[in-house]
């Protein structure tokens, strides 16, 4: 029976975890499972056949990472699949059951190679006629879209399933919403069904999709959440209590199930014991569209003065290393009194720490009624910090963020501290502007970086082109010292289609521009301008620190939207100075 016609009036069980099953049972130390299909074939087949004696209807092929990529030559990824897809056909051929071409992520391609990675892998199952393929534990669905066009077009009676591995907050490593993934890739044509499994146990899961608009044709769960045992992972068996709430999620409308990783022949039997006495299954349905959020939009006036070229200026500081925030305090209100139009606080600078960023904005905010811009860095948090402080700047109506990858832990910190890097900016300035649309009352508004100075510009320019495609709406140079970072300047203007805030950075002395120009990223100081402040006065120096600088405004003015104040050892006698020759 086709299975569009058997889950009509029943529910398709699927098979459980190959990997940890049979690292259980024949404690065998092969790196990847999939290597079992040639050193190992009589054990795989045995796994296959104790998950359909376990009453599965469904079964999955033992080449989950079966690729070019994730393969060895010790073994052909073209070799792995042909006896993976045999074994598994050998063992259901009395069973009457449907056997699924395994299909797991692959990583770290460009955009242009995904086809052609995943195309080598449906090739040899598509040879063996195959029409059954499962695209398990994915984080996006843009990879591998174009080779399930390909699979239809080259197999009209194929049946295609595409699962995402979604955390409980309902987010994908990529930092891609669930609930949009699963109703963009039900509404494709080539798809047949979308489920989720991996990463969250049974319970999770069924909570998450009384959350979300579009019911999941499939869901697999892990068995739960692992515990580490002489450094081997190791799941309980609780069958019985992951079978009840399967059945709770069949009750949701879902007409496939199975489970990930950790789950057992005996979790299959418990799921097909209770699906058996479980005559009366209340389907509910959901419409599938986004829920909307009601809050009142906000407007950002920094971003309202770029639109309305009012080239508006945004002065840098840097929080305060201890808990004295006075002086702090006095420079940003001698800076509010001054006209600035934003001031936006660095996330610990460098690496070091100092006072959080996010905490001080909403100080300034309060107290001075300042328009302000914390950084967020994508160090020091992983997505759930991230959300947390989100929420907190929100419900302070701060709705400003420059989002920046962050400085790497400094070398001799590296055994005492341990940096967080689950984002890049690019991914978090996604995983925000997913938010903006499925959880904030008011949107926030994102900004990024601009490197002007990288001696690659070409890369720089193809990094910004992807922070605008995941929502930055305007950019922020890093400090222009040359010509040549002028002319990158000139070349983004043209060639990027949102807003660029010049940078402007003051040097203050001889040491501070050798320090700057061999010691902090991003910024490239020409030794004819580090050379003009050997040997001079403190006088000297401050006065040929705003004549520069305003020498630069000049030279700038004509190609960004705003300016970029970056105020060294938090100087607000200097930015006044050069804010001032802005507004004249």
């Amino acid at each position: 029976m086709a299975i569009k016609e058997f889950i009509q009036e029943n529910v398709l069980l699927f098979d459980g975890a190959m990997g940890t099953y049979f690292s259980s049972v024949f404690h065998d130390p092969t790196y990847r499972c999939e290597y079992a299909n040639i050193t190992s074939p009589l054990s795989v087949e045995e796994i296959h056949r104790r998950y359909l004696q376990a009453g599965a209807k469904a079964i999955k092929t033992n080449t989950f990472l079966a690729n070019d990529k994730q393969i060895d030559s010790l073994f052909p990824y073209q070799d792995i699949i042909q006896a993976g897809y045999q074994l598994a056909i050998n063992a259901s051929k009395d069973r009457d059951a449907y056997v699924f071409c395994d299909i797991g992520p692959i990583h770290g391609l460009e955009k242009e190679d995904y086809f052609k990675e995943y195309k080598k892998v449906v090739d040899v199952f598509l040879s063996l006629g195959a029409s059954y393929f499962l695209f398990e534990t994915m984080s996006e669905f843009d990879p591998i879209k174009e080779v399930i066009q390909y699979i239809k077009e080259n197999n009209k009676d194929a049946y295609v399933i595409v699962s995402f591995a979604v955390s409980a907050q309902g987010y994908t490593n990529s930092g891609l919403i669930g609930e949009k993934l699963l109703l963009e890739t039900k509404g494709n044509k080539d798809v047949d069904a979308v489920g989720l499994n991996c990463i969250c146990g049974p319970y999770d899961l069924y909570n998450y999709i009384q959350t979300i608009s579009v019911v999941p044709d499939l869901i697999m769960p892990n068995a739960g959440y692992p515990t580490i045992i002489g450094e081997r992972t190791h799941y309980q068996n609780n069958s019985s209590y992951f079978a009840l709430q399967m059945i709770n999620i069949v009750s949701k409308g879902v007409k496939m199930i199975g489970g990930c990783c950790g789950t057992t022949p005996e979790f299959i039997k418990d799921m097909e014991v209770l699906l058996e006495s479980s005559n009366q299954l209340k389907v509910i349905t959901s419409n599938t569209t986004l829920k909307k959020r009601t809050g009142l939009i906000k407007n950002s006036p920094f971003y309202e003065a770029i639109k309305n070229g009012h080239q508006p200026i945004a002065v840098e500081l840097d929080p305060p290393k201890d808990d004295d925030i006075f002086e702090f305090m006095n420079r940003a209100k001698q800076l509010k009194q001054a006209g600035v139009d934003l001031v936006t606080i660095a996330d610990n600078p460098v690496a070091r720490v100092r006072m959080d960023s996010s905490l001080v904005a909403c100080k300034l905010k309060r107290e001075l009624g300042l328009e302000v811009m914390p950084h967020l860095t994508c160090r020091d948090r992983n997505v759930n910090a991230t959300k947390s402080l989100l929420l907190g700047l929100s419900v302070e109506e701060i709705k400003d963020i420059l989002i920046v990858t962050g400085d790497p832990i400094p070398s001799e910190q590296r055994n005492e501290v341990k940096a967080v890097y689950e984002f890049n900016s690019r991914m978090l300035m996604n995983h925000i502007n997913n938010l903006n649309t499925s959880m904030f009352q008011s949107p926030f508004y994102i900004y990024g970086a601009l490197n002007i100075n990288a001696k690659n510009f070409d890369i720089q320019l193809r990094l910004a082109n992807d922070k605008i495609k995941n929502g930055a709406i305007a950019l922020f140079s890093q400090p222009v010292y040359n010509q040549q970072a002028l002319d990158n300047l000139k070349r983004a203007k043209k060639e990027l289609s949102v807003p660029i805030i010049g940078g402007i950075m003051p040097i203050v002395s001889y040491r501070n521009a050798c320090f700057m120009n061999n010691e902090i990223p991003g910024i490239s100081i020409g030794e004819e301008i580090v050379e003009q402040f050997y040997n001079k006065s403190k006088e000297e120096c401050y006065h040929l620190a705003i004549q520069l600088s305003m020498d630069m405004i000049d030279k700038m003015k004509d190609v960004v939207d705003g300016y970029y104040l970056i105020s060294p050892f938090n100087r607000v006698d200097l930015i006044k100075e050069i804010m001032e020759y802005i507004k004249q």
